[in-house]
């Protein structure tokens, strides 16, 4: 993954910024329409994304691509963990 910078000026100083993302479970009114969870916690940092229309024979545009995408953080948390972590 490229490294992407601001360009430093004279009086920018060093900081460092974290990531952490919350997988928040299905509402129970989202649930009852079917909806499916798509995200997954892999490990602390990664989550994992599933294409909902993943397998969907009509829909022949998105046959060839990936049905599952990676996303690294610096923490993730699945929808277990209480809003507090």
């Amino acid at each position: 993954m490229p490294n992407y910078k601001s360009p430093k000026t004279d009086n920018s100083k060093s900081q460092q910024l974290t990531v952490v993302v919350r997988i928040r479970p299905l509402f129970d009114h989202e649930a009852e329409k079917g909806a499916s969870k798509i995200a997954r916690k892999a490990d602390n940092k990664m989550v994992l994304l599933q294409d909902p229309t993943a397998g969907d024979p009509v829909d022949i545009l998105r046959a060839k691509r990936a049905q599952e995408k990676k996303y690294v953080f610096d923490w993730a948390f699945d929808e277990d963990s209480p809003q507090e972590d």
